[in-house]
């Protein structure tokens, strides 16, 4: 997960408060504040996707992520928009795309590479990033609906590329986007002609490109920072849930709500996260007993039946199948195992 760019997806909810959607709902069980993401114009790259994911399905539209780019005014990216304006040609604004689009999506980077009459701009995910379906042909779609601007003075980029299958009719791609399209590709990129790439853009800027390229400088600076603090947080989360069920262990109806309520975010949010890491609230709990269930065990400070009732289990019994489950024998010949090793 990253922290990413929210002017397309701020688009997207503008778009569905006009429609029967309960966006607002949506965005609770989401855990997004619409105030902090309008304010800072930054939203969570998961929660983007899902909330694209799900506008997609309810608006029954396949090609929804490029039909609300089109509602994007010229200039909502600001500097990185700007900043293309302001190169002398195509290829240098679209350079400028290939350095800082991540200060868009950090989990995004660019590949230019150049032949004898043509270039192409490769998209691909950074690190072990995963794109959604519908993410490459948002980015790629977005990015060529922006050099539509008169400015850059262009007809067309000579082909967009997709690996994937197309998501709704090929005829649309085409109509939408203004540029042949083909799918099932080795890679997602867009290929701009010699004569496109050398196009002189319409009030190019050197010194403001200067100025407007050192903000970027410092933007992708902080964008990486604050990732870094974001992968920090989210490594820890199932810590802190671990220390929640700690604290609570000896509460027999402990659930994943409580715990959400604890780390002050919403139960859907919580078990959404949980899922991605390709884990449960009830096996965090089922290993956390397991762990206490066996260190105190072996310190013999307390009986077996205290051992039961202060990590959650209202009958002994329960603890005793528990134990068998996780270990293959009792509590007692646990026990007897420990203090024979200890002796050694």
């Amino acid at each position: 997960m990253a922290i990413i760019n929210a002017v397309s997806t701020l688009v997207l909810i503008d778009s569905l408060k006009k429609s029967e959607y309960p966006i607002s709902k949506y965005l609770t069980d989401l855990n997004v504040d619409y105030d902090e993401v309008q304010r800072t114009k930054k939203i969570a790259s998961d929660k983007a996707f899902k909330l694209w994911e799900e506008a997609r399905k309810f608006k029954q539209e396949p090609l929804l992520h490029l039909r609300i780019h089109k509602l994007i005014p010229y200039g909502a990216y600001h500097a990185l928009e700007l900043a293309c304006l302001s190169s002398r040609t195509v290829g240098d604004a679209l350079k400028i795309i290939v350095r800082f689009f991540n200060v868009i999506n950090p989990e995004v980077t660019f590949i230019l590479e150049e032949f004898h009459d043509h270039h192409i701009i490769e998209m691909r995910p950074n690190g072990d990033f995963t794109f959604p379906h519908f993410y490459p042909e948002m980015v790629i779609g977005g990015i060529v609906m922006r050099f539509k601007n008169p400015m850059f003075q262009i007809e067309k980029f000579r082909l967009i590329q997709f690996n994937h299958s197309p998501l709704g009719i090929e005829e649309e791609y085409e109509e939408i986007l203004g540029t042949k399209v083909l799918f099932n590709q080795n890679k997602n990129a867009i290929v701009v002609g010699d004569k496109c790439w050398n196009s002189e853009v319409l009030f190019s800027n050197v010194e403001l490109l200067k100025s407007l390229e050192t903000y970027l400088n410092n933007e992708r600076k902080l964008a990486v920072e604050q990732n870094a603090l974001v992968d920090k947080e989210h490594e820890n989360l199932i810590e802190k849930v671990q220390r929640f069920i700690i604290l609570e262990i000896s509460n027999k109806d402990l659930k994943i709500n409580d715990a959400a309520l604890f780390l002050g975010m919403s139960t859907r949010s919580l078990q959404r996260y949980l899922q991605e890491k390709n884990t449960t609230f009830s096996g965090i709990l089922d290993q956390t007993r397991e762990s206490l269930a066996k260190k105190y065990l072996s310190e013999e400070t307390m009986s077996i039946t205290e051992i039961g009732f202060l990590l959650g289990f209202s009958e002994q019994s329960t603890f005793q199948r528990a134990f068998k489950r996780w270990t293959n024998q009792s509590p007692l010949h646990y026990r007897k195992a420990m203090k024979m090793i200890q002796k050694k």
